[in-house]
């Protein structure tokens, strides 16, 4: 049998990230925004201008109205605003770092808020403008003077932005007093004792924590590192998919992982180039991308004991030139270079993630998205993207959450929407690809599927997507999507509980003849992607540095960073879903995160199957 979580529960489960990650969903409209009270007369005082960060908190429909307070000055991040503007914030048991009441509203606590009734969604604009959801989570700063805060309560997860702002109330003349005496110490993220490094608390959504769990099985019962699917040998690009599954769902400091780590780190040389078949002097762009990321996720220095810089590597591996100038590629000959659209996305989220990513890489990177939005994963021609035939859902995915990295989250409304910068034009590209993406999705059940072979629905890309849109607001779809890939979980065996299927095909036949040793490398692939969209936060949710022509690498600022949270080789057996790398480098062509199937690098690159780096 499988666990069929309630769609209520699951989508409040899955809100809880964009709470503790501080986003929100869009403003609905339709029967969702009939479900938002008429405007009440909002009390309290505003910041005078200059003064401080006002704060706006609406009960909608809820004991407490609409209250306006200002927090004096610039503020650490959006919880100590919060606080310090005079309200209280709480948990009520749920993980560190969540807002489930605001003035101990709702009164019903935890679970209600999240897991039934609704949630307290984070807003943000300017003196003066409208509001947007925040593109960044609460714990994130500082917030300078004259920002507008808000948080609006979400009844029945129809979310939308507070119905006043700093102009409904007066401003204060003087000291500031707040209507609101209630207070409580501000919910603040858990860290590690690596540098910069925050913690993701751990999914509430259960049906994540059985997937991860099943993770940690698999991984225990192979020494730590995810079998080949087919011969001998170890699947070292699967094994880093699981890894940063079990890093964002706060599974860092299980044995399994730490164990994890030790093996791929043993192996970087053998997964990064060709040195496993004599040739040490050929590396993988997507491969040493990946691996970046898995290290630095886990707080792992990603320099290698023999002094070799894996981040200098990547950008060694980067074209200088020519009409791929910024591509990240493989070195060796062009026609069996196995980069594509998730070498490239990988590329920039590690450099976000460690030292700073080439401005050339970022512009490449743009220049592949197509018209209507969405970006091309195969590479076949120079230059970008011109036709909307080549979109592909999981490698807009992945684009979405490597432009978030370095999108332009702080500042006026006017120097996040200034296109003249990288940062700018790489929000406005995440917007489109976020609309293009959306639209992706069936209306009917919520899931996602990929392009070609894998165009049918499946977990992989729906966990792909969602972990995406949930990372920049997009509550309500990332929730329909994490409702579907609930009901593709096992619930027994006791063994193989929590995994997740690639589709129901592959659901009825585990249900009946339980999962098989040769469809059991689908079940990790398809699991290590899917759980990503059951409420784990975004890669992309660090910010990174843009790095100007002619700026060295090392002028970056080291990040190695855990995003915030609630806020992600063998050969190919039938018809299984790749999101590990072969062994082989020279048979593949494509190097995908967590993605299913695989591109034939032979023959014009007639995209077959996908695979992970």
């Amino acid at each position: 049998m499988t666990s069929r979580l309630a769609a209520s529960a699951l989508g409040a489960a899955i809100l809880i990230t964009a709470t503790l990650t501080g986003t929100a969903a869009a403003q609905p409209s339709g029967p969702a925004a009939s479900r938002r009270m008429a405007a009440d007369t909002a009390s309290g005082v505003s910041c005078a201008p200059g003064e401080g960060v006002t704060m706006v908190v609406d009960f909608n429909g809820l004991p407490g109205g609409i209250q306006v307070s200002c927090a004096e000055g610039v503020q650490d991040n959006g919880f100590a605003a919060l606080a310090n503007a005079g309200f209280g914030a709480g948990s009520d048991s749920g993980p560190a770092g969540t807002v489930c009441t605001i003035n101990g509203q709702p009164s019903q606590g935890y679970p209600y808020c999240w897991l039934t009734g609704g949630y307290w969604s984070y807003w943000r604009k300017d003196r003066g403008g409208a509001w947007a959801f925040s593109p960044v989570g609460a714990s994130a700063g500082p917030i300078p003077v004259d920002t507008v805060l808000g948080w609006s309560w979400a009844q029945d997860f129809a979310s939308g932005p507070p119905r006043a702002d700093e102009d409904s109330v007066p401003p204060a003349t003087t000291t500031t007093t707040s209507t609101v005496t209630t207070s409580t110490t501000a919910p603040t993220s858990s860290t590690s004792t690596v540098p910069g490094t925050t913690v993701a608390p751990t999914p509430e959504d259960p049906a994540a924590p059985a997937a991860l769990d099943w993770l940690e099985r698999e991984l225990t019962q192979h020494d730590g590192a995810m079998p080949a699917a087919v011969g001998e040998g170890s699947d070292w690009g699967l094994t880093i998919d699981a890894i940063i599954a079990l890093q964002l769902g706060g599974r860092g400091n299980a044995p399994a992982t730490l164990r994890a780590l030790e093996q791929v780190t043993a192996h970087v040389v053998d997964y990064t180039t060709g040195s496993s078949w004599g040739e040490p002097q050929t590396r993988f762009a997507g491969p040493t991308a990946k691996t970046i990321v898995g290290l630095s996720v886990s707080g792992r220095p990603t320099t290698q004991a023999s002094g070799n810089d894996l981040a200098a590597d990547l950008v060694g591996l980067m074209r200088t030139s020519g009409a791929d100038l910024g591509r990240f590629s493989d070195t060796g000959d062009a026609a069996t270079d196995t980069s594509n659209g998730f070498s490239q996305a990988l590329g920039v989220l590690a450099l976000a993630r460690t030292q700073g990513v080439p401005a050339a890489a970022v512009s490449f990177l743009l220049a592949q998205q197509c018209p209507g939005g969405g970006f091309r994963i195969v590479y076949a021609t120079s230059g970008g993207c011109t036709n909307d035939a080549q979109s592909d859902t999981d490698s807009t995915s992945l684009a979405i959450q490597a432009l978030q990295s370095i999108a332009t989250t702080t500042g006026s409304a006017a120097q996040r929407a200034d296109t003249g910068t990288v940062q700018g034009q790489a929000g406005a590209a995440m917007a489109r690809a976020a609309t293009w993406l959306g639209a992706q999705q069936d209306p009917m059940n919520g899931a996602f599927g990929g392009t070609g072979v894998t165009a049918a629905p499946n977990s992989n890309s729906s966990g792909l997507a969602a972990q995406s849109l949930l990372g920049i607001g997009q509550s309500d779809q990332a929730r329909k999507a994490a409702v579907w890939i609930t009901t593709l979980q096992l619930s027994e065996p006791a063994d193989d509980a929590g995994a997740i299927a690639y589709n129901p095909a592959a659901l009825a036949e585990a249900e009946t003849d339980q999962i098989s040793e040769v469809g059991r490398d689908q079940w990790r692939r398809a699991t290590s992607q899917a759980v990503l969209g059951l409420g784990l936060p975004s890669l992309g949710s660090v910010q990174g540095v843009v790095l100007a022509e002619g700026q060295s690498p090392g002028d970056g600022q080291a990040r190695n960073q855990v995003p915030d949270s609630p806020t992600t080789g063998g050969s190919q057996v039938g018809t299984l879903p790749r999101t590990g790398s072969n062994v082989d480098h020279t048979l593949i062509t494509g190097l995908a995160l967590l993605a299913a199937g695989l591109l034939a690098s032979a023959a014009g690159r007639r995209r077959a199957r996908r695979s992970t780096p």
